[in-house]
């Protein structure tokens, strides 16, 4: 069916190259600008601040002077006042923001839509040897402007040079769509249609292309229709970014205009659609039901049975999930997605808490395809005979893994030493031994790295100096868990009244099955995506974290302490920093620093670059270069004086935290952790699936939030702004608190999958002491999650607030949560009660 879909695509796009006179004439050749440069202009007030300042500096630069005052000529629309600020600038030969007059007197000169001057100051940043923080923009713009010249090959040239260049920024639409006019110009409605399906696809809420809809076809570049088709895939992964987007409202509306349009033919294909979308919802039992009428006829369909063992697996239904996927596996036992559905079949039968089920598919997977995934079952064998109270036999498979030969991924998802080390003491000591077991666990609390196993570990101590004292083995702790009220778990609503909040935290969730064998298998991953680190977030062509952003107005005057560069290159480069750092130009300046950063490894420069950093509120910078070139100033002592671990673990935005933590009686240490964990600090960062800025809030989350908070006129751009993410952030994290009674490991998987799964995982296996519980969270990503929440917030506690640590000690982790809960499961996140 695919085949023929595709085929029908291509004949009507070769009809239409052949018959439609639409594109015959050529694009209007005034176009209006595409603001590529404004989010990176920094604010009037700022840049008119500098300019006094610079004035009353004794012996400033005359050139600064005139450049500060032409950028707010340009803020301000005054391009002819401008261009004489800048050429002013530029009569200073060796000033070091020559570069960077260029590249506003060109903008200046496109304002005034002289293109053939504006072309020529581009050129000469394009000339500059090496790397140029505006090479790329100046590549862009020369692209614009050769198209509105109409020597499009030119165009083509510089535009199509920065598609790999900028993939996974925010700049990557714009390069798109000149893409698409420049093909649509050129007739070339193939290539045309490759652009603009990527942009309705990936990117449906960009302005660029708001007036869109579902219907590519309707779609109108400058004015013209190039008459694209979308595929049934294209148009799945257009409604799940609107979802992403915290659009569903128009994402539904779109599924609606489909089933308008549909027929006897494309009914099931919208129905698909349909239920994954549902799914995405939360409203898991109408897209069964929608699914449940095409099962006898789609039985030998993959991607069907794909979504359907999805939707039966959320809704509880484990027997029908299995059965599914076991026919996948049947049709054709060799394929890619065959071995994912066999495996994912022994994991449902894991999650069912079927055992003895589990322990024969995952043995009989070992058998039938090894690989990478044979090897991950080996772990689940071996945790599963734990959980069962087979500790010798546990121990027997875990230290066999310690001498096994795995791939990188396949040891870092879960043969980590630390974790198999780790287990096996917690084996001995179930098993009795627990003088063994108390001396491993102190070389693993010993270890100066500080990871969450060492914590752990140190929490175990506690349980293990209580053998010695009570002679017995504190497996579940003695003190009555609370009760959860039912009444404190969001009922479900319907789809009419609100919309649902699964997508809001659902970072794990498998998604619905692709036409392709590649779609269904990242789709049906629930468990094995990869553990990224926080700062790489994204897929190629989606939206990664846009790096250099500053949240706070620096309150200190910075002095010269690179004053000394043996490479008058970089002395060049820092005193641009620090003269676009006075102008508000922070994105610019910061993108300096890191030229510096590349080329040195000098401990002495990159220490005064973190202060730098930090004094620009840049935080990901300063952290990053700690974390990887101050690891052995770590092992020398755990104290908040040691640069290896404060700089590591800055007290980033500190006003807004503080603030806010007060506010919501949440630990202050929990805001950094979480923080630290969602985007490595970056207040522009941007996921794949639309989570936005240093707390990672998700569009429909953000506007539940601002609705308690009273915020008028809320927007989801406002997330890009420091102190509005950490005051929403911060305020679910309250929600949160009150739902889990405080439970910081359940506060954290509540973040990142929503507060209706971690009710699911306390019903199911909530009795067992939390590091268990973590060991046993179903989504990899948010096992992975919360194991680094933990460390972070202890780290912050112990730097920090250690007298704070001492009242609330860590042994909490090796006790069950306090908590429990017996009512209904939840299938999404829903917002009445608060």
């Amino acid at each position: 069916m695919r085949f023929f879909s595709y085929l029908i695509i291509g004949i009507l796009c070769i009809s239409f190259c052949i018959s439609t006179k639409t594109v015959a004439a050529p694009l209007e050749s005034k176009t209006q600008a595409i603001d590529w440069d404004d989010s990176e202009l920094g604010s009037k007030e700022q840049i008119s601040i500098s300019i006094e300042k610079l004035k009353k500096q004794s012996g400033s630069d005359s050139s600064a002077v005139h450049f500060a005052q032409g950028v707010l000529n340009y803020h301000q629309k005054q391009f002819v006042e401008a261009v004489a600020q800048f050429q002013e600038t530029l009569k200073d030969t060796n000033s070091p923001l020559k570069e960077y007059a260029h590249y506003f007197l060109g903008l200046s000169y496109r304002g005034l839509d002289q293109l053939p001057e504006a072309f020529q100051q581009f050129s000469e940043i394009t000339k500059i040897k090496g790397i140029s923080p505006r090479k790329l923009g100046a590549q862009f713009h020369l692209g614009e402007i050769a198209y509105l010249q109409k020597n499009y090959k030119f165009s083509e040239l510089q535009i199509k040079g920065l598609e790999r260049k900028v993939r996974n920024t925010i700049k990557y639409p714009f390069v798109l769509w000149y893409l698409a006019k420049l093909n649509l110009t050129k007739k070339n409605i193939y290539q045309t249609c490759f652009y603009v399906r990527k942009l309705y696809s990936r990117y449906p809420a960009h302005p660029l292309i708001s007036h869109w809809n579902i219907f590519l076809k309707d779609a109108e570049i400058d004015g013209a229709k190039p008459g694209c088709y979308a595929s049934l895939n294209e148009q799945k992964q257009r409604i799940r970014n609107l979802q992403y987007s915290g659009e569903s409202f128009r994402a539904k509306a779109e599924i609606q205009s489909l089933y308008e349009k549909s027929n006897a033919f494309t009914k099931y294909d919208t129905d698909l659609i349909q239920a994954r979308y549902l799914i995405d919802e939360g409203e898991v039992e109408e897209a069964f039901k929608t699914l449940l009428p095409y099962y006898e006829e789609k039985s030998g369909d993959v991607s069907y049975l794909m979504l359907m063992a999805k939707a039966a697996s959320i809704r509880g239904d484990s027997p029908l999930a299995i059965s599914a996927y076991l026919k996948v596996q049947r049709m054709n036992p060799k394929s890619r997605v065959a071995r994912e559905a066999f495996f994912q079949a022994a994991y449902a039968s894991y999650l069912n808490q079927d055992y003895d089920g589990a322990l024969q598919r995952f043995a009989e997977y070992q058998k039938r395809y090894g690989g990478g995934n044979g090897q991950i079952s080996l772990w689940y064998v071996a945790w599963i005979r734990y959980l069962r109270g087979d500790y010798k036999e546990a121990y027997d498979m875990m230290n066999r893994f310690s001498h096994m030969r795995v791939s990188r991924k396949v040891r870092n998802l879960v043969f980590d030493s630390q974790k198999i080390a780790y287990w096996k003491s917690i084996c001995l000591f179930k098993m009795g031994q627990v003088d063994l077991a108390k001396k491993q666990l102190e070389k693993i609390a010993q270890d100066p790295s500080m990871g969450y196993y060492t914590i752990a570990a140190k929490a175990r101590l506690v349980a293990v100096a209580s053998i010695t004292q009570d002679k017995k083995i504190p497996n579940i702790a003695e003190k009555k868990p609370k009760k959860m009220e039912t009444s404190m778990v969001p009922t479900v609503l319907s789809a009419e009244n609100i919309i649902s909040g699964t997508v809001t935290q659902d970072r794990d969730v498998a998604s619905d099955a692709g036409s392709t064998e590649e779609e269904i298998l990242s789709d049906s991953k629930t468990d094995l995506d990869s553990e990224e680190p926080p700062d790489s977030v994204g897929e190629e062509g989606d939206e990664k974290v846009e790096e250099g952003a500053v949240a706070e107005t620096p309150t200190e005057e910075v002095g010269d302490i690179f004053s000394n560069f043996k490479d008058p290159r970089l002395q060049a480069v820092f005193q641009r920093a620090e003269i676009l750092r006075q102008m508000g130009l922070d994105d610019w300046a910061n993108r300096e620093l890191q030229y510096i950063e590349a080329h040195t490894r000098n401990k002495t420069y990159l220490q005064n670059l973190i202060d730098k950093y930090e004094q620009g509120g840049v935080y990901s910078r300063s952290s990053y270069i700690a974390e990887v070139y101050y690891s052995n100033e770590r092992r020398k002592s755990f104290v908040a004086s040691n640069p290896g671990w404060s700089k590591a673990f800055p007290q980033a935005f500190n006003k807004f935290i503080e603030k806010y933590a007060d506010s919501y009686s949440v630990p202050t240490s929990l805001m950094w952790g979480i923080m630290r964990t969602e985007s490595f600090f970056k207040p522009y960062a941007h996921s794949n699936v639309g989570a936005i800025g240093l707390m990672q809030v998700m569009p429909l989350t953000a506007q539940k939030m601002a609705e308690q908070l009273e915020i008028k006129n809320f927007q989801v751009s406002q997330l890009f702004e420091p102190e509005t993410n950490i005051k929403v952030g911060g305020k679910y994290i309250q929600r949160l608190s009150k739902m889990f009674d405080n439970s910081i490991p359940l506060v954290a998987a509540g973040y990142n999958a929503g507060p209706h799964r971690v009710y699911t995982w306390l019903k199911n296996f909530g009795k067992i002491p939390l590091d268990e519980f973590i060991e046993h969270i179903p989504y990899n990503q948010t096992r992975g999650y919360v194991k680094k929440v933990l460390r972070s917030y202890y780290v912050y506690d112990s730097l920090y607030f250690p007298e704070d640590l001492k009242k609330k000690p860590i042994q909490w982790l090796a006790e069950p949560a306090q908590i429990t809960y017996n009512g209904p499961i939840p299938t999404k996140e829903t917002w009445e009660s608060f």
